[in-house]
């Protein structure tokens, strides 16, 4: 990465075992976190695709080669790299920045609820029952000024097809499960504040001598229609279900394994909320003509009574039936926070496809809501 301090020349070789194979002990994963976390530990790089790694880099811990290091994954915010160790264990390593530095804290909290004890006894495999939250194992973090590192339990291999009652059971149990007390709290007051948010971060990407997003005068447009009716449509937000909210939850972060486990990943956005959001909010809708979608959200809604969901789920919100207010206020979510990544964390010279996304929410968030 530009501007990064280079360090020693990068280790390729077969990794040889140095001692029995024996599952580390959790002061070793600890130390194994500490390296992987220290910036002077040159970091493996990704080929030119930005999802798939080239070949591993030897972890060196104290002098010793415990393992091989292969990157999974590279972006502005996030670092995802495959750890292999010399007994064979596999685990993943992710170092966070930004915003998503909350999800080192949230997956803690959920892993501990769910899994207590010695973290790498969770290493092997689940340790929750049929209707309980299940995510990774947390096996070890590691912190600096400007990151977070989680040490976790690989999944592998990959995601089985998910089950036809999975998400409603899934959601259901995310309901079901405490809410971490010190979770943002994403009320009513909350929601109607971010169409101005939105707007503010809009302002800065086209403030002169920045320059960024022409063109977005419709996204403008839409920010400020949605500002005048966010008081009265985010009415309603602490209807039951309400608690702990994934609030970016779709299938690609469900993770079905061969024991029925169906894992749930990626907390950095978690707060206390509208437990709506997860339910229905990424649900497709059909362009400007959204009824048929709606009857495809009313029979997610029934699926999730059916595997006991709070009745209230169907009550009205914000004087709209609760499938549009939810697919409506998850848009505006999702927009704003992309928002605020662009303008305060990234610095692309080319925002094309970010602003065409951003359009995109927003003209259905209207489209919900109005």
């Amino acid at each position: 990465m530009s501007g990064e301090q280079r360090g020693p020349r990068r280790v390729r070789r077969q990794l040889r075992p140095t001692s029995a194979s024996t599952v580390p002990d959790a002061a070793m994963l600890q130390r194994i976190a500490d390296t992987l976390m220290d910036p002077r530990r040159p970091r493996p790089t990704t080929g030119s695709d930005a999802h798939h790694g080239d070949g591993p880099d030897a972890l060196i811990v104290d002098g010793r080669q415990v393992g091989m290091v292969r990157a999974v994954r590279r972006s502005r915010l996030l670092e995802a790299d495959r750890v292999v160790l010399a007994d064979g264990t596999t685990l993943v390593w992710k170092r966070l920045t930004g915003p998503l530095r909350a999800e080192t804290a949230t997956l803690t909290a959920l892993h501990t609820a769910a899994a207590p004890g010695p973290a790498i006894a969770a290493v092997a495999g689940p340790r929750t029952g049929r209707g309980a939250l299940a995510v990774p194992a947390v096996v070890a973090t590691a912190h600096e000024s400007l990151a977070d590192g989680l040490l976790l339990q690989d999944l592998r291999p990959a995601p089985l097809p998910l089950p036809s009652d999975a998400w409603p059971r899934t959601v259901h149990a995310i309901h079901t499960t405490p809410a971490p007390a010190w979770l943002p709290v994403l009320d009513a007051a909350h929601l109607a504040s971010l169409p101005a948010r939105a707007l503010a971060h809009l302002d800065a990407l086209r403030a002169d001598g920045v320059g960024r997003w022409p063109d977005s005068d419709r996204i403008a447009a839409d920010l400020a229609y949605l500002r005048s009716l966010g008081q009265h449509r985010s009415s309603g937000a602490a209807t039951a279900p309400y608690g702990l909210c994934h609030t970016r939850l779709d299938p690609s972060a469900l993770f079905p394994t061969a024991d029925g486990t169906v894992y749930v990943l990626g907390w950095a956005w978690a707060s206390r909320g509208p437990g709506l959001l997860d339910l229905l909010g990424c649900l497709p809708l059909g362009g400007d003509s959204n009824s048929t979608a709606f009857d495809a959200h009313d029979e997610v809604l029934d699926a999730y009574l059916a595997v006991g969901g709070d009745r209230a789920a169907e009550d009205d919100r914000g004087g709209l039936p609760a499938t549009r207010w939810a697919a409506g206020w998850h848009r505006v979510i999702q927009a704003e926070r992309l928002l605020h990544i662009v303008a305060g964390w990234l610095d692309e010279p080319d925002d094309a496809d970010a602003q065409h996304e951003v359009g995109v929410l927003l003209h259905e968030a209207v489209q919900c809501l109005r």
